[in-house]
């Protein structure tokens, strides 16, 4: 078998084990992204992780997730990935990587905020608290806390249909601090037709 391999050293047996071309280098695509990684990091220039980020495979042993020896080497290069999402500014991908990146989720407010897209927002800020509560039982943080009532402060009450959950919810609560200062305003149930009954709307 050494000779069809091409090499007298190709197979090796030691120890009751039988080795394939021990003698030589093995490059993995986990070994490259780490390398990639490493060099991207310590630079901490961006264009540089975004760079690196692209050579993440993904998931490490997907088929293996449970198996215990494979957990802390993906925490590892997940860790890394996120590292290089984080300082490259990959807000969006970060979240999909770490649903519960408070500060990434922050970026992304922020962002929508300064474009002057206030739903997306909210729905941001939806997902976030959404995700904290499941899987935590906490709220957002104040400082995420005081964004969402920034997006908030700025809706005016409206008659029109509301636009998911969280801006439904954001919608109210500009009513309700409306007709607190003595403001004119209403919330009416929206419905497709004029005969359909009103609907209701449950929170997330």
């Amino acid at each position: 078998m050494a000779v069809a391999l091409g090499r007298p050293t190709a197979v090796q047996l030691s120890g009751g084990r039988v080795a394939l071309f021990a003698e030589g280098h093995v490059a993995t695509d986990v070994v490259r992204f780490e390398q990639r990684a490493d060099a991207a990091l310590r630079s901490r220039d961006g264009a540089a992780c975004a760079e690196a980020a692209s050579a993440y495979g993904g998931e490490l042993l997907p088929q293996a997730r449970y198996e215990e020896w494979t957990q802390a080497r993906r925490d590892q290069l997940r860790f890394r990935y996120g590292e290089l999402l984080r300082l490259s500014g990959q807000w969006e991908r970060l979240v999909e990587v770490d649903p519960a990146d408070e500060p990434a989720y922050r970026e992304l407010i922020r962002a929508t905020l300064t474009e002057g897209n206030r739903h997306p927002a909210i729905r941001w800020y939806g997902r976030l608290r959404t995700h904290l509560e499941h899987e935590f039982g906490v709220p957002p943080s104040p400082q995420t806390e005081s964004l969402h009532a920034e997006c908030v402060a700025a809706l005016e009450p409206a008659s029109t249909a509301f636009i998911g959950r969280q801006v439904e919810l954001a919608r109210a609560a500009a009513a309700l601090a409306a007709a607190e200062r003595g403001e004119l305003g209403a919330l009416a149930p929206f419905s497709e037709s004029p005969t359909a009954k009103p609907s209701t709307s449950r929170c997330p």
